[in-house]
């Protein structure tokens, strides 16, 4: 059989120790030969192709040269190519290829040693996209067959940026993004800065753990559009409105797509209203001779149609965890109206369970009336007074102040169940006395 020299050169060997020891080989590809040929440097990459001129020095353990590797994959990236320079202190590699079928490029200076750790001092990584999925999944690459263990990488960069054009999770989509940072134990911290979003600016710091897949970031927004925010984020389109600025702390797994976040939040002349113009009905009784459709805001004389009637500065906390949204806090504070909203969303199922709790001044809307009705006695038949002042007393402390005397401060709560996207909400209200 014929037979094809893939590398040609010249080899030196010594004797040391009465044993003939390699010190070195040069080598020159005849086309393209195996990467694993390439001593320690192929130790760390799965299958794959190199051609160039190189010098391996068997007892400093480097490679010298100039040469480029085809086809191969480094745990989730695919390279379709690397071009490599490398001197006795510095490989300077250009790559190319996908992640998870999106391109990438990248840059990389690093310390010419490959035996106990990859040192590298600056590398910038270009990525043109990065999909957050939810349940367990793989990053699909293009998979070389090899049955050979890779040798695991202690790696630490002391200067990494990764661009990216867009990091996307369904409708959560963030442009234009720079991360700049160093990794050392695999885990990588970094910062991230001005990341347009809802129409303000996103910033974050934190880590993420390349070994577990985990990570912990703490993010700040400011002047987002809350309504845009709600929407994109939570499924809660049109339910609050107003500039926002807020703080998110969140620990992740399994690549970024299982999530436990605590927020917290504080909206300039922000209001709700979709909640003030949830409708109920007033069925037939001896005191009600028709059923009467009404309103949260007809009750506490809100006229919804008007924003700056309704705005007011809003504060709130909640916590995530997936699709499960708990423990919500919010309170909006007027002249003569004040709320606390509680309670927990499912934002899969669209499903909450929220109790209100308000106070407002009975004098400010004494002459205002419902379908001709005196709107003190609408607050008799719809409210359902009881005698609960004492039993609530703690939670009507946290509602904010109004300006209104003891005799003038009516407290009052609802109970919502249901979807209240679309207004298929069970509504109980009760007038605390």
């Amino acid at each position: 059989a014929e037979i094809t020299n893939i590398v040609l050169g010249d080899a030196l060997f010594l004797k040391e120790n009465g044993k003939l020891e390699l010190q070195y080989i040069n080598g020159k590809t005849n086309g393209y030969a195996p990467v694993s040929v390439t001593g320690s440097f192929g130790e760390y990459v799965d299958g794959g192709l190199f051609n160039g001129d190189l010098k391996y020095d068997n007892k400093k353990k480097i490679i010298t040269g100039d040469f480029s590797i085809v086809d191969s994959n480094y745990k989730d990236f695919y390279l379709e190519k690397a071009v490599i320079s490398a001197d006795e202190n510095i490989m300077n590699i250009l790559a190319s290829g996908s992640y998870d079928d999106y391109p990438y490029n990248c840059r990389i200076s690093a310390k010419n040693d490959f035996v106990n750790k990859i040192k590298i001092y600056d590398m910038d990584l270009f990525l043109k996209e990065f999909v957050v999925r939810k349940g367990d999944y793989k990053v699909k690459t293009k998979r070389l067959t090899t049955s050979e263990h890779k040798k695991d990488i202690d790696i630490s960069i002391d200067k990494w940026k990764i661009k990216l054009d867009k990091i996307s999770h369904k409708r959560i989509v963030l442009e234009n993004i720079l991360l700049s940072g160093s990794l050392n134990n695999d885990i990588f911290k970094f910062l991230m800065s001005d990341v347009s979003f809802a129409r303000g600016k996103l910033n974050a710091d934190g880590w993420y753990n390349f070994n577990s897949h985990s990570s912990c970031i703490d993010f700040s927004a400011e002047n987002v559009d809350s309504n845009i925010f709600a929407d994109v984020v939570f499924g809660l389109p049109n339910q609050i409105s107003g500039l926002a600025s807020a703080t998110l702390h969140a620990d992740s797994k399994n690549k970024l797509n299982d999530i436990n976040a605590d927020l917290s939040f504080a909206i300039k002349d922000g209001y709700l209203p979709k909640l003030g113009s949830t409708e109920f009905i007033i069925k037939k009784s001896k005191k009600v001779k028709r059923p009467l459709k009404i309103k949260l805001a007809d009750i506490i004389n809100i006229d919804i149609s008007k924003s700056k009637a309704l705005a007011s500065d809003l504060k709130g906390s909640l916590k995530v965890n997936n699709y499960q949204i708990s423990d919500i806090n919010l309170t909006s504070q007027q002249k003569y109206l004040s709320l606390l909203v509680e309670g927990d969303y499912d934002i899969k199922a669209q499903d909450a369970d929220l109790k209100l709790w308000g106070k407002y001044n009975k004098s400010a809307q004494s002459k205002v009336k419902i379908l001709f009705v005196p709107l003190s006695w609408v607050v008799k038949i719809v409210f359902r007074p009881e005698k609960t002042r004492q039993l609530y007393q703690n939670k009507i402390d946290e509602i904010p102040d109004i300006v209104a005397s003891p005799k003038e401060e009516q407290a009052f709560r609802v109970k919502l169940q249901g979807n209240i996207n679309n207004n298929n909400v069970s509504v109980e209200l009760k007038s605390i006395i």
